[in-house]
């Protein structure tokens, strides 16, 4: 017959506090920060007073992805208005037909920009490592 000490199952058990104890500091050191100048709230949306002057990685990132893409320098681009969201799958809420979103809410922007006279809006997730072109059913996969 095996038997366990007690000094053994309080050992294990330490050590498993432990290693959650280490995943939780890791996850709260990796998540992405949101940009501290989106502060005003409407309707329990955050957005920017001045979208001009946000400054957020999913921003920075749209911006040089537009402007590698469409051939265009970042000045080009006006950013009309930043809204940060919850999206409800790691798609943005914006699947193609037939595929596969990690059903997770995820913490990201809408963003409206206008470029050569044109205004365009795309979803992204905070780190901007995501993001995908809002055109009301006609969505665009561009990144991530």
């Amino acid at each position: 017959m095996i038997t366990i000490s007690k000094k053994l199952i309080i050992t294990v058990l330490g050590i498993i506090v432990v290693i959650f104890g280490i995943i939780a500091v890791l996850r709260f050191r990796l998540q992405p920060a949101i940009a501290p100048s989106i502060t005003d709230t409407v309707q329990g949306q955050e957005t920017a007073p001045n979208a001009k002057t946000v400054s957020s990685p999913a921003v920075e990132s749209l911006k040089i992805f537009l402007s590698e893409n469409l051939g265009i320098s970042e000045g080009e681009i006006e950013i009309i208005n930043v809204t940060a969201k919850d999206w409800p799958d790691a798609c943005l809420g914006l699947a193609k037909p037939g595929q596969f979103c990690a059903q997770v809410i995820t913490a990201g922007y809408e963003i409206n920009v206008r470029v050569n006279n044109q205004e365009l809006k795309y979803r992204a997730n905070a780190s901007g490592s995501a993001i995908r072109q809002d055109t009301g059913g006609n969505d665009n996969f561009l990144k991530g």
